[in-house]
């Protein structure tokens, strides 16, 4: 069964200047091998068109051409392969080719070698038009700095941002206080079902959530470790995602134990030494998530 798509005005340009970049006979050609080693290879593919008429129309083009390939592809990455094709009319000079060519391979700062054709249309008087069709290299760190997210993802985010700062305020309620009584009384119920539905909201998103979370700490830390900075002493089986190591627990009682803040093992009586150091851990938590917060805002 067929297929068909609706496509938009730049989608339908590309089509169809790529196609002319493989099948228009011209006095440098492109073949199907030119096209696809730019577009087989790992990353990133930006296309970007340009123009120019008149005086230095050559210089114009390229000028218009990579201004929409930095839009693009931003100023951090550079393409491990670059390919344009030039057109003109019947008296485009060697001159104008050589210079788009050199303005391209110094502009785009390519790891490899730049490939170009060259066709002539009389019908485009005296415009001269390029398509320049790159692979961005793909290297850790720089492509996760500017991936984009959706609506849907950052929704979790602010979700989830929520739901620890209730997590964090039961947490606070069970450690006690500097002032008497140091050792609050037993979570009531009611507290407890607080606790298993926040538990069950946060493991039931958690798939969805810890690669967003993985990103964000990769483009703080590109070289560094997964938990991003987090405090040390978290099971190793936890540094992918440190806030389960809060909620994997299935009552409080049990989280209390597993936080160091039980002084007993029969009965409820949270150590408040424990608790003062903990309470940093929370804090410093919720700020890295609010920094996480405006990352993935900003990448919507």
């Amino acid at each position: 069964m067929g297929k068909g798509f609706i496509i938009d005005g730049t989608t339908k340009q590309t089509v169809i200047d790529t196609a002319e970049c493989l099948l228009a006979p011209g006095a440098i050609n492109l073949g199907w091998h030119d096209i696809s080693n730019v577009l087989l290879h790992d990353g990133e593919t930006v296309i970007a068109f340009g123009s120019g008429t008149g005086k230095s129309r050559a210089t114009k083009a390229c000028d218009d051409t990579l201004s929409g390939y930095r839009t693009a592809a931003g100023t951090t990455k550079r393409p491990a392969k670059a390919l344009f094709r030039l057109t003109g009319p019947e008296n485009l000079l060697l001159k104008e080719v050589n210079d788009v060519r050199e303005a391209i391979e110094r502009s785009v700062g390519t790891t490899g070698d730049v490939t170009f054709g060259v066709a002539c249309d009389n019908s485009l008087n005296d415009e001269v038009r390029i398509i320049l069709l790159t692979t961005l290299e793909e290297k850790h760190g720089l492509s996760v700095t500017s991936k984009l997210y959706s609506t849907a993802e950052a929704d979790l985010v602010d979700d989830w941002a929520d739901k620890w700062l209730e997590l964090i305020k039961l947490i606070n309620e069970i450690t006690g206080t500097d002032e008497p009584p140091w050792s609050p009384s037993p979570p009531a119920e009611t507290v407890e079902i607080q606790y298993a539905r926040l538990r069950f909201w946060f493991l039931s998103r958690q798939q969805q959530f810890v690669p967003l979370w993985s990103d964000f700490c990769a483009s703080q830390h590109p070289a560094g470790s997964q938990n991003g900075g987090d405090p040390d002493g978290f099971p190793e089986k936890y540094l992918e995602n440190p806030f389960l190591y809060f909620y994997e627990p299935e009552n409080l009682y049990r989280l209390a134990q597993q936080l160091e803040l039980q002084s007993g093992t029969s009965i409820w009586e949270p150590s408040e030494h424990v608790a003062r150091m903990l309470r940093p851990l929370l804090i410093g938590m919720g700020k890295r998530m609010i920094e996480f917060l405006d990352w993935i805002d900003e990448r919507v």
